[in-house]
Formats: C-alpha cells, sequence, structure tokens
C-alpha cells in the first residue's frame, strides 16, 4: 500500500547530501554506496516494508505488510543517463527465497521517481538462461505479467 513520506524534512536533507555527494564526486571521484540504502528508506515509508526482519536470509532486505519477503535494488539516475536499465546483483541461485523485488530508480538529486515491482516467477524465468547477474527493466520487460509500476 503505498502512502506518503512520513518525514517532512527528509526532502531538504537529501538536497544537502545530493549537494555534498556531488562535489565529492567531481573533486575526487568518490562514489556512493548509500543509493541501496536511500532506496530502503522509500521501500519502508511508501510500500510499507519492515527492514532487516530476517538476519537469516541475506538475500532479503524486508517484509512487506503481507507477510512477502521482498529483495531491494536501487539506481541513481546520474546527470550523464537518459535511462536507467540493469539492475544488479541478483543472486540467480536464492531467488526462491523472495516473494518479489521492488526495482527503486532515484533521480538525480537521490529523490524517488519509480518503483517497480518484480514477482519471483517473472526474475525466475528472466534469469533461466542468462549469464548476467542484473535485470534489465526495459520497455519490453515492463509490460509482461509479474512486472509492475507500483510508484
Amino acid at each position: 500500500m503505498l502512502k506518503l513520506y512520513s518525514n517532512p524534512g527528509f526532502k531538504e536533507d537529501l538536497k544537502s547530501y545530493y549537494i555534498a555527494f556531488t562535489r565529492l564526486n567531481d573533486k575526487y571521484h568518490i562514489g556512493s554506496k548509500v543509493v541501496g540504502d536511500i532506496g530502503e528508506y522509500f521501500a519502508k515509508e511508501v510500500c510499507g516494508v519492515r527492514l532487516g526482519v530476517d538476519k537469516n536470509l541475506p538475500n532479503i532486505d524486508g517484509i512487506d505488510t503481507d507477510g512477502k519477503r521482498v529483495q531491494i535494488k536501487t539506481r541513481h539516475r546520474h546527470k550523464s543517463d537518459s535511462k536507467i536499465h540493469v539492475f544488479r546483483p541478483f543472486n540467480k541461485k536464492k531467488l526462491n527465497e523472495l516473494d518479489y523485488a521492488l526495482l527503486i530508480i532515484l533521480d538525480e538529486e537521490f529523490w524517488l521517481e519509480e518503483i517497480w515491482k518484480v514477482e519471483r516467477k517473472t526474475l525466475q524465468e528472466y534469469f533461466k538462461n542468462m549469464k548476467s547477474d542484473g535485470f534489465n527493466l526495459t520497455s519490453g520487460i515492463k509490460t509482461r505479467e509479474g512486472v509492475k509500476r507500483i510508484y
């Protein structure tokens, strides 16, 4: 169930982070490992995912309001990127542990742009004959059964 963000100051804080990140990246080529954390925050706030519930399943990032196991993958759109397609890495051998994945796209300033829900069966079919560990969210895959934009 989608809901409004519960922390009104978050967007301003995220904007400050974007300014600092851009400066560090441009001057010192320092990347970001917090993109996934920001994506998990949006999964919690927008979709009601409870994070870090089962430490015995490291492939699972959280549990949704229906008790389903969720893996969250997040991509950040950089200035030079017009499109974001590939979400990785997926542990193809452990897909049976999750019920679905949330694919989260953040805009250039790390603000939420899109959330896609991809069912386990769709992921398993996609990776059946693939060597890559990345799920390619192209226009063709977006229309498949088991793939749905929820934000």
